[in-house]
């Protein structure tokens, strides 16, 4: 019904209510105004008015529907970077504690009064791991209560998202933390200094400073061995954990080989080069300061070596491992292993050794057929003797005394002192009557 056709009604049935004789309700003045409205032109929108009405609807709908786009784009945006974020902390936390984890269980085989120092490096990256992991849990709580309609549970929400934030930060925190605090007040001597800047534990460069070579063989049977294995001028040779590079060195001048020795002493590293400088041979190999574990040479060599260090991959086993993927078919593989000259009777005596159980090593006849049980052939081996083991331990007894003298103040000289005192006697009562020591030369069969 339209408004003038609702008029024409109105107007009909007040006259006729004037006509039955009721006047009170003044008729008039409403028959008055109801003619005005019938009178009045009904105002309809023209098709360009309507037109223009839809394109302003349609406009404004797109307008709230690029807005909520872009509100949703960068809610998922921010999410996504939440995610990174939390997976790098984790990452760098994690990956950081367990590199700590696994040098301290090589650092705890050789040296385990300096366990403690390096487990202090190791707190903060935990303490980062379990942050990093409440923000995760924290992350799905927030969003829970986010979803909520009820007013208060939108502000827990609000707030367990701005601990997620915290925590995060913190998370990062307690990296650099880790990195950084004991670089002060000792930035050359400190555990973590020595760790990120790839070098063994301080105490082995003081007492080892002035060896050649790093192990209980002597030049004469680092000459023997290489004689044993016909070395061929050219062959290329790679040692991992090469130490100050006698044996690369010696082999250069004495059979023609060239090779590259990998070793994580600075100063060794260092002492190798000159080395090599000295004997004239520095153009056949090179000696390269770093972790030697996982190392693997881009050319295939003749001999790949790992002489005392098979802690690089986690025992012989992993060592053997890693040295074939450097070594060409039908190469030769060097290991050099401790084993019990005569098997300790006790547990005590093979802590004296600096073992921590006789479970640690073989006797003799076992580590040779465990190399069989690997699928290798032991085609040469070379041992060393008592001798061999006083050259490599009363050497360090001179350097270690020699040191304290010049550094009496250093923040090591008690432990130094302490190992001057103790390894004399420890030595001559197990190490040089109990450990053997050899390399051993390996063939795939």
């Amino acid at each position: 019904m339209s408004t003038k056709q609702f008029a024409a009604q109105m107007k009909a049935m007040i006259e006729d209510i004037k006509a039955k004789g009721t006047a009170a309700i003044y008729c008039d003045n409403l028959i008055a105004y109801l003619n005005e409205v019938e009178n009045t032109p009904e105002v309809e929108p023209s098709p360009i008015q309507i037109e223009k009405y839809k394109a302003d609807l349609q406009n404004w709908i797109e307008t709230n529907k690029r807005d909520h786009e872009g509100r949703l784009e960068m809610f998922r945006s921010v999410i996504t970077s939440g995610q990174s974020a939390i997976k790098s902390s984790f990452l760098l936390n994690g990956g950081a504690a367990v590199a700590m984890l696994a040098f301290i269980g090589h650092l705890a085989q050789f040296n385990p009064g300096k366990v403690s120092a390096f487990s202090a490096c190791l707190l903060p990256f935990a303490y980062g791991v379990l942050a990093i992991a409440v923000t995760s849990g924290l992350t799905y709580l927030s969003q829970w209560f986010y979803a909520s309609t009820r007013p208060w549970a939108r502000k827990v929400g609000f707030w367990f998202n701005m601990l997620c934030i915290l925590l995060g930060f913190s998370s990062y925190g307690f990296f650099i933390w880790a990195v950084t605090s004991t670089l002060v007040p000792n930035p050359i001597h400190s555990p973590a200094r020595r760790l990120f800047t790839m070098d063994i534990p301080r105490i082995f460069n003081i007492t080892e400073s002035a060896h050649r070579i790093h192990n209980p063989f002597t030049p004469d049977k680092f000459a023997t061995l290489g004689t044993a294995l016909h070395l061929e001028p050219g062959a290329r040779v790679l040692d991992l954990g090469s130490g100050s590079g006698e044996m690369l060195c010696t082999w250069a001048r004495d059979h023609g080989v060239s090779g590259t020795g990998i070793d994580m002493s600075q100063l060794f590293s260092e002492q190798a080069k000159l080395r090599a400088e000295e004997l004239g041979v520095a153009h056949q190999v090179k000696f390269i300061h770093a972790d030697a574990a996982g190392y693997v040479s881009d050319e295939k060599v003749d001999v790949a070596a790992c002489i005392g260090a098979t802690w690089i991959a986690g025992g012989v086993a992993g060592t053997i491992e890693l040295l074939a993927r450097s070594l060409r078919s039908g190469g030769i593989i060097l290991i050099g292993e401790p084993y019990w000259r005569q098997l300790p009777p006790t547990e005590d005596i093979a802590k004296g050794c600096l073992a921590n159980s006789i479970s640690d090593f073989l006797v003799l006849p076992e580590l040779i057929s465990s190399f069989g049980a690997l699928g290798y052939d032991v085609v040469e081996m070379v041992l060393a003797n008592q001798d061999g083991w006083d050259r490599y331990e009363a050497a360090k007894w001179l350097t270690m005394r020699r040191w304290l003298d010049a550094n009496p103040d250093d923040e090591l000289a008690s432990e130094v002192r302490a190992l001057l005192t103790s390894e004399p006697k420890r030595h001559a009562a197990y190490t040089r009557e109990y450990m053997g020591w050899g390399v051993f030369a390996l063939m795939l069969r």
